[in-house]
């Protein structure tokens, strides 16, 4: 099931909050609790079954691992869980890879095998891994079955997170308020979820019509210009879409009182790579700092050792994204960028705007390898755009940015004459708003009830929930 769907928002989300606050009222917390928990187990079956069977065997494998953990201080439990998770997250997404990169190296002929890769793999199995290890670190010394079979199962974050830790998680339950219907988290959820879902559909979706189409084969046609507005185009929209869905995440678990981790810290703004990696998808690069990073000696071990470090930890996080070499290179390159800078200081000797658009120009070019289909046509794009070929534009593919509804509009006002003008100035306004507006954490800081909040919010929840017909899964559903 998705946040964007209209059972989700009109029927799944309405019934799990009336039930639990409702239950939670008549002074049965236990049984609220474990209300919600059957809600998460709908939430995540409801589009494979199969995936609910593999999730919760999951749950319980390590549920006892942790119990072992816990009781005999063990650190063979330990690297028996870890080994585990990794194993099984290994088998179902990256056999196929593994075989058929074995065909291309040695010319042999593996069949590839059919496997489903649950959603939100990648995401659950680092919070059991962060659960274990904590758990053998002593920051986790009891563990109570249905707090925990609420953490790992908590429907906002089980399919792209953020990713979360137990104690953070289980913190809040020992606290009567969260069992209470809250007003105010309730209008700050609300709120939040509606900027969360505009981003996607409004913004993200918008943008992916191009990119699909440019990636999908049209890319060997375009010519420079055409090319750099594809590359901005991903740019713009994996950000909206990938923090829309963080937005939508947080946003319903404050209804329900829970506070997720921030994810997302305005990463477009950052003027050095590694400012990015404390920006962008701050959950991931906390995970990998903590129980990666450190563990491999973090940075006190010399700095040769502290740049591999880097790099180990940069290749690990492209091959977590996906099975693809595109992927990998990705995540090279950006481990490669951040050693280069750590070493010598480079972005410290620019002025702050040529320190951005040199980490803006590499963080565009870093996503043209991320969102191609092959190294062949990312490559082709970089290339393409380094022959400065700008002899014109293709409006008919800038179209695919106009809304039917702005269509509308502009004929309304009879200035369609003027349509064309509108993707450009789309591109720009998305472009000033990344860069010069708050971002959603400080909007929820900043938050205060007010007429104009709650037409805003009217007005995004509307327009996105007619808009779902035409909206598409999040990009990090994949992963």
């Amino acid at each position: 099931m998705s946040f964007n769907t209209w059972i989700f928002l009109f029927v799944f989300l309405p019934l799990s909050l009336i039930g639990y606050f409702v239950l939670a009222k008549l002074n049965n917390k236990r049984i609220a609790i474990y209300y919600l928990i059957g809600a998460n187990m709908f939430f995540y079956g409801y589009a494979n079954i199969r995936y609910l069977y593999y999730f919760l065997g999951c749950i319980i494998v390590n549920y006892l691992i942790i119990k072992k953990i816990i009781r005999f201080k063990s650190k063979k439990w330990s690297i028996l869980g870890i080994a585990l998770n990794l194993c099984a997250l290994a088998i179902l997404k990256y056999t196929n890879f593994f075989l058929s990169t074995l065909n291309m190296a040695f010319k042999a002929n593996f069949n590839l095998v059919k496997l489903f890769l649950p959603l939100g793999i990648s995401f659950f199995t680092f919070q059991f891994i962060a659960l274990i290890y904590d758990s053998w670190k002593g920051r986790i010394t009891e563990i109570d079955f249905t707090q925990y079979l609420l953490f790992a199962s908590f429907f906002p974050k089980i399919t792209q997170g953020p990713i979360m830790l137990y104690q953070d998680f289980s913190e809040q339950y020992k606290k009567n308020e969260i069992y209470t219907f809250q007003i105010d988290n309730f209008a700050k959820g609300v709120y939040v979820l509606a900027i969360g879902m505009s981003k996607k559909i409004l913004i993200a979706d918008v943008l992916g019509k191009l990119v699909d189409s440019g990636f999908g084969g049209e890319l060997y046609s375009y010519n420079s210009g055409m090319l750099i507005i594809l590359a901005l185009c991903y740019t713009l929209q994996i950000y909206f879409d990938f923090s829309g869905y963080s937005d939508m995440a947080i946003g319903i678990a404050l209804m329900f009182n829970v506070k997720l981790p921030q994810n997302f810290n305005s990463p477009y703004k950052a003027k050095s790579i590694n400012s990015f990696w404390e920006r962008w998808h701050m959950s991931l690069t906390r995970f990998f700092t903590k129980y990666l990073y450190i563990p491999l000696g973090g940075n006190r071990c010399g700095e040769k050792r502290t740049y591999f470090n880097v790099f180990i930890v940069f290749f690990l996080s492209g091959l977590w994204h996906g099975a693809n070499y595109t992927f990998l290179v990705w995540g090279i390159m950006h481990g490669i960028f951040s050693i280069v800078e750590r070493r010598f200081k480079i972005t410290e000797k620019m002025y702050d705007v040529v320190s951005w658009i040199y980490t803006f120009g590499f963080i565009n070019i870093s996503w043209i390898f991320f969102r191609a289909n092959t190294l062949g046509d990312a490559l082709f794009v970089v290339k393409g755009i380094l022959k400065c070929d700008f002899r014109g534009i293709d409006n008919n593919v800038l179209s695919t940015l106009i809304l039917p509804e702005i269509e509308i509009l502009f004929d309304v006002l009879n200035i369609e004459q003027y349509l064309y003008i509108f993707p450009f100035v789309f591109l720009i306004v998305l472009i000033i708003i990344i860069l010069d507006g708050k971002n959603t954490n400080e909007k929820l800081m900043q938050f205060k009830p007010t007429g104009l909040k709650a037409l805003t919010t009217i007005i995004l929840l509307s327009w996105s929930v007619l808009s779902f017909g035409n909206t598409v899964s999040f990009l990090y559903e994949m992963f």
